[in-house]
């Protein structure tokens, strides 16, 4: 006789009836749109089945619960005990979730070994009664994380709580503390970050069709809809075209001889979330003996077809949008974008290939390399986000050989857009713009500016290692790009466009005001003491400095930013190109 209450009665019947009636529900449902699966998953047949086995699962649960009058004591099985139905629950449940693995992703060799393990593992976890549901939850909650990447709907993360509630309601039928199964709840509702660390663990085709399975944001055809990077002056320019003998007022010096080209986004579609995002368009202008020629052409990486999204490609180091910057060296031209391989083009701008200095860079490549004009070195970085090494230096030689790559110790991964060159040092920025892997899985902006983590220069030799490095604090700000850096005596100069923050607002708000938005600031680092002072030396708002590509690590006269517009809605860049003084602190702007 079962001497069930009312109240007890009323949620312990329908929590049980639940885990049985879903699983089933769920098959025919799955039929109605086996089309719209197969396109996503790897298999709708093997989704199925493991619907099945999750029903099976729960009768045996319900069975065992029957037996043990639908009280959990020190004596029943699903307490302390031990029963055929209550081993059977416990398997089906975990095997239903390796079948769910299986049809989201494919049977590979990991999957397989997972499983293998989990199923050896769990009748062992169930023997000695410890952390029984380990194995389920940890499989559970990575078939909760890529269903959300396989079909964008947060709704999917529901299924977490019903799982909560489930166990609190397991938990409420306990008559004895000889069991823990609160420790089970603690390790079920906190193992969600753990799991999704494992899931960026993936190998890298694996994650690449999680990715690309997203769905794209909706894009507006709506000119008055679409954000301002893909309006008036910034709208997308299709067409890839070749003017010869272009229109010259006035005369070119016939000394003059060479290539301007630029880089930039220019989305194929015509939309793009973001203004980093979008493929690489690369225009140049030729001029030789007095004449000149104009051409555009798409820089042709995996993603010319798509345009290039938050993280599509990601994991792909090939699969650059290109679109950021665009250098020559050793006789090559390099198409950069910071998070993936360089692409190289020819003189006519057609693309050749990813380049990875004939296998020996495995990692990303910064858009702001330098090229030094004494030695001819090509001096880069890379910084990835997922794991470490977080920050890598790269050294090439003249010739175009990667002669030297060195593992930069930092505590988190932070964006590290830009850096600093001298004649002998490289200077590395670690500014607290971080990225939060929880935030991005969420849906969040992935970096957040927290000043509690603080800011640091690291001067090092450029043969030098991550021994040789000299970190110094700085005030807590963010850097997009430097002007320059030379060395004077024993201290080293640098010219930056500093903002106090940056991306308060989230991505979407790169230039946001006052605190972030950048102005022209002089630093300069005593290598003896090591300390660094800091000076404001104008009060306009501009960024995207530079000097003279023949005066990079070396003292220049001059620098030169581009004007922003700070009190802008939206359109952040001004029309005037600032002109800077950089011995007298003196400056003035030009009018293009």
């Amino acid at each position: 006789m079962i001497d069930l209450k009312i109240k007890t009665a009323l949620w312990v019947l329908p929590i049980h009836l639940y885990a049985l009636l879903i699983p089933i529900a769920l098959i025919p449902i799955l039929s109605d749109h086996e089309l719209f699966l197969q396109e996503i998953i790897y298999s709708h047949k093997i989704l199925v089945y493991a619907m099945l086995i999750l029903a099976l699962g729960s009768l045996f649960e319900i069975i065992q619960n029957h037996k043990d009058q639908w009280f959990v004591t020190a004596d029943s099985a699903s307490g302390n005990g031990f029963s055929l139905c209550d081993g059977l629950f416990t398997f089906f449940i975990l095997f239903g979730q390796i079948m769910i693995l299986i049809s989201f992703i494919g049977q590979y060799k990991w999957v397989i070994a997972i499983s293998l393990f989990s199923l050896c593992l769990g009748p062992i976890l169930y023997y000695k009664r410890k952390l029984v549901f380990l194995p389920t939850s940890i499989i559970g909650l990575l078939n909760t994380i890529i269903a959300f990447m396989l079909f964008s709907e947060s709704i999917i993360f529901m299924q977490l709580v019903m799982v909560g509630i489930t166990i609190f309601f397991f938990n409420k039928l306990i008559e004895t503390n000889n069991i823990t199964t609160i420790k089970i709840i603690e390790v079920e509702m906190s193992i969600q970050t753990a799991a999704t660390k494992l899931l960026f663990k993936l190998p890298k085709p694996i994650l690449n069709k999680i990715i690309r399975s997203i769905p794209q944001s909706n894009k507006s055809n709506s000119d008055k809809e679409k954000p301002w990077h893909l309006k008036g002056n910034w709208a997308p320019v299709k067409d890839e075209i070749v003017i010869e003998n272009l229109e010259i007022k006035g005369e070119i010096p016939k000394e003059i001889s060479g290539m301007y080209l630029r880089n930039g986004m220019n989305p194929v579609s015509g939309y793009s979330d973001h203004w980093f995002f979008g493929n690489g368009m690369l225009h140049g202008v030729k001029i030789n003996d007095g004449k000149a020629s104009y051409m555009n052409k798409y820089v042709r990486t995996p993603y010319f077809e798509e345009d290039m999204g938050m993280m599509e490609g990601s994991f792909d180091l090939k699969a650059s949008p290109a679109n950021t910057h665009v250098i020559r060296h050793a006789g090559k031209i390099l198409t950069l974008e910071e998070a993936h391989l360089p692409w190289t083009v020819d003189e006519d701008l057609n693309t050749i290939d990813s380049y990875d200095f004939n296998g020996k860079l495995n990692g990303p490549m910064t858009a702001h390399p330098r090229v030094c004009p004494e030695t001819g070195e090509l001096l880069f970085f890379g910084y990835q986000m997922m794991q470490k090494p977080y920050l890598t230096y790269h050294r090439v030689s003249k010739e175009g050989e990667l002669v030297q790559s060195e593992e930069i110790d930092i505590p988190k991964p932070v964006m590290m857009h830009d850096w600093n060159i001298t004649r002998n040092y490289v200077i590395f920025m670690d500014l607290p713009l971080v990225f939060d892997l929880d935030d991005a899985v969420s849906g969040s902006d992935p970096f957040g500016f927290k000043p509690e983590c603080g800011a640091r220069l690291g001067v090092m030799p450029r043969n030098g290692s991550n021994s040789d490095i000299k970190w110094i604090e700085i005030n807590p700000c963010f850097v997009f790009h430097p002007m320059n850096a030379y060395e004077e005596n024993e201290k080293i100069i640098l010219h930056v466009c500093r903002q106090n923050k940056a991306m308060v607002g989230g991505m979407d708000e790169i230039y946001g005001g006052e605190d972030t938005t950048g102005k022209i600031w002089k630093w300069t680092i005593n290598l003896t003491s090591g300390t660094c002072s800091e000076e404001q030396i104008d009060d306009r708002p501009c960024d995207f400095a530079r000097v003279d590509d023949r005066l990079v690590g070396l003292k220049a006269k001059n620098g030169y930013a581009m004007a922003l517009n700070e009190k802008a809605e939206t359109l952040t860049f001004d029309q005037y190109l600032y002109k800077f003084d950089l011995e007298n602190n003196k400056d003035n702007w030009l009018i293009p």
